[in-house]
């Protein structure tokens, strides 16, 4: 069935006649009068001009070229913003930079946030309505950033390990090493510091000699006997240097050197 004569919306927002079969060129004014009627009767074969133009809420006709091509039946539904997918992909965004960085603090702080930022994109991806690709990408970068970072941690630990053992823990010896000490190397005892009984006895011998004594010295080993039993003595190596050396002993250890060489005197003097 055709749409019959009236003024309905040309698709332009203005109102046009509409002759039952075409469109003609009469347009209503833009302040809602309607157009003479001397200027409808113009036209040949044209209906009366109504008295006031189609109220534009008006119900329109099946087929009108007004429902065709009117924009007030556009279609108003819309998808909602991908809010939560879009945080969920700055959450994972940043869990990845921090756990990159490799220290332990910033480590387990970005897999905290790559955590949340998994759950997040999990929730976003399973709402309907909204677009996926955010929580799509938050989902795919949180589980990769987790992956690398995990990585760069481990081999920044294994790099900057000590060469050497754990701090606190003995160093074992060497493979084949004995416990002996090497014969070439730096002697420790007192050897290397204390003179030798010979040493002691030409000194012992000297001192005598200072002193006008040296009926001893036909006496075979009696400073060698002397210098045996100070050499064996509790005297201190500073000490006994000194008589090595032919000089007294001086110091808190004069009276132990006195007390030790009248007692070298009785073992070494021999019988009439």
């Amino acid at each position: 069935m055709s749409t019959p004569a009236g003024w309905y919306d040309d698709g332009s927002g203005r109102q046009r006649w509409w002759d039952g079969g075409q469109w003609t060129a009469h347009i209503a004014p833009s302040d809602g009068g309607a157009p003479q009627a001397a200027e409808a009767a113009a036209v040949p074969g044209s209906p009366a001009v109504p008295a006031s133009p189609a109220v534009a809420g008006s119900p329109a006709v099946a087929g009108s070229p007004a429902v065709a091509g009117s924009p007030a039946v556009a279609a108003t539904d819309a998808c909602p913003r991908p809010v939560l997918g879009v945080i969920a992909l700055a959450l994972a965004v940043l869990g990845t930079i921090l756990a990159c960085i490799p220290t332990p603090v910033t480590f387990w702080v970005g897999a905290a946030v790559l955590l949340i930022a998994f759950v997040a994109s999990l929730i976003a991806l399973f709402r309907g309505g909204a677009r996926r690709w955010p929580s799509v990408v938050g989902l795919a970068l949180s589980i990769v950033g987790g992956a690398v970072g995990t990585v760069v941690m481990l081999v920044a630990l294994i790099l900057g390990a000590p060469a050497g053992p754990a701090p606190g823990l003995p160093v074992p010896p060497p493979a084949g090493a004995g416990t002996e000490r090497p014969a070439d190397g730096p002697a420790t005892d007192e050897s290397a510091t204390r003179p030798s009984p010979e040493q002691i006895a030409e000194g012992a011998q000297a001192l005598l000699h200072g002193d006008g004594i040296t009926e001893y010295d036909d006496k075979p080993g009696f400073f060698l006997c002397m210098g045996q039993y100070l050499h064996d003595s509790d005297l201190s190596d500073e000490a006994l240097q000194a008589t090595a050396d032919g000089v007294d002993v001086t110091g808190p250890e004069r009276a132990a050197a006195v007390d030790v060489g009248a007692d070298a005197f009785v073992a070494c003097d021999p019988l009439p």
